[in-house]
């Protein structure tokens, strides 16, 4: 059995909340491709409690919401200190959007209908191992060093 956030999976693992059926049948076929375990539930309160006993790399939350307001899902994780990306699924014109937006955790939206190449985006965000994203760190403070001796200082 996991124990809550010590360390990160083997396998990327995804948390998807609150979608119809022929959306989740779409993201499960996605998430086999990209080699992402996931986990799909269609309350928010079930899956936030999810979110907190397990790691997961990315959280793909729908709206409307079933069960549990986004804002206080969203509250519940950053009170917990779950720090995981989420991305927010949602109709185009949804009013929730800018409230939602607000919260540190939050990566983005992607609208209803699901469009696969902006989601298979996030996905290999996520799914980057951790020590490449610290080697592109490091090759980006190399070339801003670089770009900065070439920089004529005023004396």
């Amino acid at each position: 059995m996991d124990t809550p956030h010590e360390s990160a999976p083997a396998v990327r693992r995804l948390l998807h909340i609150n979608h119809p059926a022929a959306i989740l049948r779409l993201v499960e076929r996605f998430c086999q491709s990209k080699k992402f375990s996931l986990d799909s539930f269609e309350s928010a309160s079930v899956g936030f409690h999810h979110a907190l006993a397990r790691k997961y790399h990315l959280i793909v939350f729908g709206l409307p919401s079933k069960g549990l307001d986004p804002s206080r899902f969203l509250k519940g994780l950053l009170r917990a200190k779950i720090t995981t990306p989420i991305l927010i699924m949602a109709e185009s014109q949804s009013k929730e959007k800018t409230e939602l937006g607000k919260f540190s955790n939050v990566i983005g939206f992607i609208s209803k209908p699901l469009d696969i190449n902006e989601f298979s985006k996030y996905l290999d965000s996520a799914n980057k191992p951790p020590e490449l994203e610290a080697k592109e760190k490091e090759k980006l403070i190399s070339l801003l060093r670089k770009w900065e001796e070439k920089i004529p200082h005023a004396h």
